[in-house]
């Protein structure tokens, strides 16, 4: 095995070490080519790219009770998430979004919940272990409306 003299390789050391600083030089333009010169381009691209609307199909459809009448039916909903660092005022969309309460739901705390501007309750219990559940999801009704209503006047 025959090994190069040191003449040739320190020919080829200038041309290696351009090589290396053209190539740190491209780098260095294109990296700030993407932050400076295309920065707030990219800054909007990823503001943007936040929201994504997914489509869920329905797991099932209406179920029916062994009369034939049915028990629970599909409703469209729409859930909103909010992140707080991104919402300019944070009282105004407050005031502006529409409450869901979920479990819990009684006549007394509907009252509470309806107060603080919730408008779509979810009640388990209190309608399916009630004698009557029509009365029971009317009463749940009227006193979350009574009780946001009292707090609109105030």
């Amino acid at each position: 095995m025959q090994q190069d003299s040191p003449e040739p390789v320190q020919r080829r050391l200038p041309l290696l070490m351009g090589f290396i600083i053209l190539f740190a030089l491209v780098l260095f333009f294109r990296l700030w080519h993407l932050q400076v010169a295309k920065g707030a381009y990219y800054y909007e691209l990823a503001e943007s790219n936040r929201i994504r609307p997914i489509k869920i199909r329905p797991p099932r459809g209406v179920i029916f009770d062994r009369k034939g009448r049915p028990m629970v039916e599909n409703v469209l909903t729409f859930d909103i998430s909010l992140v707080p660092e991104d919402a300019p005022d944070l009282d105004e969309v407050g005031r502006a979004a529409n409450g869901a309460v979920d479990g819990g739901i009684n006549v007394e705390t509907a009252a509470l919940v309806g107060a603080a501007g919730a408008n779509c309750l979810v009640a388990g219990n209190a309608v399916f272990g009630a004698p009557d559940p029509k009365a029971a999801i009317a009463a749940i009704r009227a006193s979350a409306e009574a009780a946001r209503d009292r707090a609109a006047e105030e």
